[in-house]
């Protein structure tokens, strides 16, 4: 099993498409990084675990990757939320994602994130970083795959 742990807020949206009235809604994100992600995970049955604050909500989330056209059952949980009141940002995206990869034990896994969890000698060799300005890009899919071992 692949497992891609998606991060949303500098991912499928950024400083441009998200505004104080769309945040919270798919329509706050770009149209682009949509596509791109709803053809990687589909083509390539790529399962998703929601790494993003977003993970709080995830009735609001499922809609909205549904809504893109990500297939329902590609969508399999979300990361922890058990230490967000004792770890802030990074540090603790990273605890849990790998707690997540402890559990279950994916073949492949790559975490994609605005926030530096590089910075962990765990994720090092499975994280790809996007930044707040531009979101999800084709580079960012290339990488991904190379991560997850899938050739065109």
């Amino acid at each position: 099993m692949k497992i891609l742990f998606l991060d949303i807020d500098g991912v499928l949206n950024n400083d441009y498409t998200r505004s104080e009235e769309t945040y919270k809604w798919v329509l706050g994100w770009d149209v682009t990084s949509c596509i791109l992600l709803r053809n990687f995970v589909n083509k390539n049955d790529i399962k998703i675990v929601v790494s993003s604050d977003w993970r709080f909500d995830m009735y609001l989330t499922l809609g909205c990757l549904i809504s893109i056209g990500i297939k329902p059952q590609l969508i399999i949980g979300r990361t922890s939320i058990d230490h967000r009141d004792k770890y802030a940002g990074a540090e603790g995206r990273i605890i849990e994602i790998l707690e997540s990869v402890d559990k279950l034990k994916p073949t492949h896994w790559v975490a994609i994130d605005d926030l530096p969890l590089g910075i962990n000698k765990d994720m090092i060799d499975h994280f790809v970083e996007t930044h707040d300005d531009v979101g999800l890009t084709t580079v960012h899919i290339e990488k991904m795959a190379k991560i997850l071992e899938i050739t065109k």
